[in-house]
């Protein structure tokens, strides 16, 4: 027994065209996502496409009313579809026939469904470019960061050299004052001990003159 029930929406508008013949008849490619009963966390695929084709009526039916987004009910048999490309290689591949289709919600379930799946969409664009976005701030953030660190060291450092400049004049200052005073000091003394010497000669000066006096005064005697 081969028989397949799918129920999802269709991936993009059918793709109509006329059999080749004596009586052609119409011919519609359609693709249906069928989304997943289970889906493990971290999985980016949530849905499985099936290729369907429908003939005749059905597939005027198909052209007609159906457009991307619209959901539906297929019933069906499942055929292989395995061909051989233009490299000569074999290709295999698995095609629903459309036995019976139905609409599976109203007119304007399905533009409200579209809607909503636009809306996902454009949400998940924003989230993707909200993500990049919020990577390059964190990128961007983290450079600046960095720069302020950088600038804050060399701020210490240029501080430091400041400081140690700054030590090495008030020693610098320190010493000059220090031999100055040495200086000074060496020149006092020289002062006192000359001021010393002068007095040393004047008292033997007046000692010597004393001495003329009391000789005379003898020889007067």
């Amino acid at each position: 027994m081969n028989k397949m029930i799918l129920l999802g929406r269709l991936t993009a508008d059918p793709e109509v065209r006329e059999s080749k013949g004596k009586e052609p008849i119409t011919i519609s490619n359609f693709r249906l996502a069928v989304n997943r009963a289970y889906v493990r966390e971290g999985d980016e695929v949530t849905a499985d496409f099936f290729s369907c084709t429908a003939f005749g009526r059905k597939a005027e039916f198909v052209e007609r009313f159906l457009a991307q987004g619209i959901k539906v009910l297929v019933t069906g048999r499942m055929q292989n579809d395995n061909y051989t490309n233009r490299d000569g290689d074999k290709v295999y591949g698995m095609n629903l026939i459309v036995e019976d289709i139905e609409f599976a919600e109203s007119k304007k379930a399905s533009e409200d469904g579209n809607r909503e799946d636009d809306y996902v969409e454009r949400d998940r664009s924003r989230n993707s470019r909200s993500g990049r976005s919020s990577a390059r701030s964190e990128g961007e953030e983290s450079r600046r960061a960095s720069y302020r660190d950088s600038r804050e060291e060399n701020r210490d450092r240029e501080k430091s050299r400041r400081n140690e400049y700054s030590e090495r004049e008030d020693l610098g200052r320190r010493s000059a004052r220090g031999d100055a005073g040495r200086d000074d000091d060496d020149d006092y003394d020289d002062r006192r001990d000359s001021r010393s010497r002068n007095g040393s000669r004047r008292n033997a000066d007046n000692d010597f003159m004393d001495m003329d006096d009391v000789d005379a005064g003898m020889l007067f005697d």
